[in-house]
Formats: C-alpha cells, sequence, structure tokens
C-alpha cells in the first residue's frame, strides 16, 4: 500500500490529516513533522507597529497561523478594529482567516506563492510610483522575495516576524519506501525532507506545491507539482492518484 507522508509543521496538519481518513482503504497517510512553530515574542519596537497600524497601507499576512497571530494582537491594542489597511495574503486559505473582520482582503486566484503576489495589480511598477507604508507579517525570514521587491521600489517596508520554525531533526519512524510519496510545501521543508532521508529519494514520489520547488528538489523517481497548499487540493490530489 503506497504511504503518503505529510510534512507539515507539528500542530498544523491535524485537520488535513482527519480528511484523509476517507482514503485509509486505499492509502497509508503519516504525519512527519519537518519543522514545529514558536511564537516570537514581540519587542517594544515591533509592538508600536501594531499600535500604529492604521499608518500602513498595505498589510501582507504570509500565513493562517500568521493571520491568527496578527488578530489576536490586534484584539489587544484595537477595541475597534481600524478601517484601513488592505490586507494582502498569498492564497484564500489564509484569506479565510481574515473574511470575519470585514475588511478589503486581496489575493492571487491561480498561483498562491510570493510569485502569485507580486503578480497582483497593487505589486505593479504603475501602482508602487507613489512611496506606500506596508507591514509584512510572516514567520521568522519568510518571504524575503516580496520584501526585497518592494524595497527596490523605495516602498517603506516594516518587517514583523511572528513565529518561527525550529528544526525537528527527526527522520520518520517507518521511513518512507519505493513508490511512497513525500508531500512538500515549502523550499525550506524540501531541504530538511533530503538531508533526512540522506538523499536516497531515487524511488520516491515527490509532490510540491510549486514551480520554484520543484527547481530545488533533485534526484527523486518523479515530481508532481499540486496547485496550491490548501488541504482541499491535496486531498483532490490524493482522490486523483493513480
Amino acid at each position: 500500500m503506497t504511504r503518503f507522508f505529510i510534512t507539515r509543521p507539528e500542530n498544523q496538519a491535524f485537520e488535513l490529516m482527519q480528511k484523509l481518513e476517507v482514503f485509509r482503504q486505499k492509502y497509508a497517510f503519516e504525519h512527519w513533522p519537518i519543522f514545529k512553530i514558536e511564537d516570537i515574542e514581540l519587542s517594544d519596537h515591533a509592538s508600536s507597529w501594531l499600535y500604529n497600524f492604521d499608518e500602513y497601507d498595505y498589510v501582507f499576512v504570509a500565513s493562517k497561523y500568521a493571520a491568527q497571530l496578527l488578530l489576536d494582537y490586534l484584539d489587544e491594542r484595537w477595541p475597534m478594529l481600524p478601517l484601513g489597511p488592505e490586507y494582502v495574503c498569498p492564497g484564500s486559505g489564509t484569506a479565510s482567516v481574515l473574511m470575519h473582520i470585514d475588511r478589503v482582503i486581496s489575493y492571487p486566484n491561480k498561483k498562491m506563492d510570493s510569485d502569485g503576489v507580486l503578480n497582483m495589480s497593487m505589486f505593479s511598477s504603475e501602482r508602487l510610483t507613489e512611496p506606500k507604508k506596508w507591514l509584512i507579517t510572516s514567520g521568522e525570514g519568510g518571504r524575503r522575495k516580496i520584501q526585497s521587491y518592494l524595497n527596490e521600489h523605495k516602498q517603506q517596508v516594516d518587517e514583523l516576524d511572528l513565529y518561527q520554525r525550529i528544526k525537528l531533526n527527526q527522520p520518520p519512524v517507518n521511513l518512507p519506501q519505493k513508490g511512497d510519496v513525500v508531500v512538500v510545501t515549502s523550499s525550506e521543508t524540501l531541504e530538511q525532507v533530503e538531508l533526512l532521508l540522506k538523499h536516497k529519494t531515487q524511488d520516491l514520489v515527490l509532490w510540491v506545491s510549486s514551480e520554484r520547488i520543484k527547481q530545488k528538489a533533485k534526484n527523486w523517481q518523479s515530481i508532481a507539482i499540486i496547485q496550491n497548499a490548501l488541504d482541499q487540493t491535496i486531498l483532490q490530489a490524493v482522490e486523483d492518484y493513480e
């Protein structure tokens, strides 16, 4: 029986693993967390950005977890959320966390990654002729491509790191065998997967959520790009797998 290895961080895969139970008669599924997520304590300087949240034109929210933390911090500081800024997300999953605040939320409809975000209208050179104030909320070291792009266009950018990824450095209890599928949704995760498997991946199938991750993969039996990292996308890919 083919096994699927889900490499989402600790505490980030429970709902997906439950949903995958419907395919248990056909496949086996294992959660193999490569990272764990730890919140970062806000400095006074970072906290001041949240107290002045209404001064931003745009806030980029990099992940569902970043969205959850951001809303918690804003609830502590703002009895009523300011009407501005406009929220920008990499995909509908992150946007879904923010939907209930009833504010302007934009995200790419197809390519749900940094490249897809940079193709959105507010990132066009024509829209960036005047300096805008941006807040980027993400995990530590995340979304550097977006920050670099905005800096190149002389935008005012503050980067708020809300959490950090801690490497677990643990291979799965039962190593993947020939024909098994490893599902990877970030470049950092791919790098650790290949190290933990000691690059013995030539008999394994790799699923990645972007072309950028695929280009970094080495020596896999086959590599498939699934449309994005959303639960429903992974579920559909499993259903269609032969």
